[in-house]
């Protein structure tokens, strides 16, 4: 990123997370030594030379906005939302599951994510004659499992081939969720809403951008194991409700993230940051 600015080349940084949130955390989890945490700092003072220097800063979901101006004030930032194949995300046999059932589609390799996943324990304990399916991998997999697994009704799935076992998966559940402690775009949920599922996710992030509450599923309060419970119940008590919800993530998702618009946003990102 600095030789293509010394270049005179124009630089868009593409920014996919909290960058300087997942700095701090991992000085103080995985780089805890006085060496890592002096890698860390010399890292990230390139990277804010990099962020000084861009022709522009694009980040994944409007959540980043303030949070990159409150560091880069003078930069110009525009919001580069990524697109999703509708292509690939169709109806077909699904991989033999329990029903009713939920699915979760996420892996657990940062803590500050990954940790909310514990409030599944009070929705599985409360929730017997449902199924719980994760699919997913990464560290922190034993801490959830430890916690999780002592159920019947939970089932750790591990990973899944992408994109073909990933599609069955979705075909068969009847609830999509996301317990998350943090994310900006991910593209789960964006795919299990084209996949026609009624999606519920924790209200952090980008997450509301990535769905429409109310009318595709539910966004639910980071803890809150009884908004779970209940909107869970809600989805599988109603089936009308929950393919309502499901055809219009189908819909939302084609509007919003198909890569026709994706490709014109881009092209207009382009023409207003690079003078001519």
């Amino acid at each position: 990123g600095l030789e293509v600015i010394k270049a005179g080349i124009p630089l868009f940084v593409i920014l996919r997370g909290h960058h300087w949130s997942e700095l701090e955390f991992a000085k103080e989890t995985i780089y805890k030594d006085r060496f890592m945490r002096k890698i860390v700092d010399i890292r990230s003072k390139i990277a804010e030379k990099v962020f000084a220097g861009a022709t522009a800063i694009l980040p994944v979901s409007s959540y980043l906005i303030d949070i990159i101006k409150e560091h880069h004030p003078q930069q110009s930032v525009e919001v580069f939302v990524e697109g999703v194949d509708k292509v690939r995300w169709y109806k077909q046999k699904g991989i033999k599951l329990k029903h009713p059932c939920v699915g979760l589609l996420q892996d657990a390799n940062w803590w500050r994510k990954t940790r909310e996943m514990l409030t599944l324990e009070k929705v599985i304990e409360k929730m017997p004659g449902v199924n719980f399916y994760w699919v997913g991998d990464g560290q922190y997999k034993d801490k959830i499992l430890s916690v999780l697994e002592k159920f019947d009704n939970f089932h750790w799935i591990g990973s899944l081939q992408y994109p073909d076992k990933v599609r069955e998966y979705l075909t068969e559940i009847d609830v999509y969720a996301l317990i998350t402690g943090m994310d900006l775009a991910p593209l789960s949920l964006k795919e299990a809403q084209l996949m026609k599922r009624p999606v519920i996710a924790t209200d952090v992030g980008g997450n509301p951008e990535m769905m429409k509450d109310d009318s595709t599923g539910y966004l639910v309060k980071k803890g809150n194991h009884e908004e779970i419970i209940e909107k869970i119940s809600l989805l599988l008590n109603d089936k009308k409700l929950s393919q309502d919800m499901g055809n219009a993530g189908r819909n939302f998702v084609e509007d919003t993230y198909s890569w026709e618009i994706i490709t014109k946003n881009f092209i207009r990102i382009l023409d207003e940051n690079i003078k001519k």
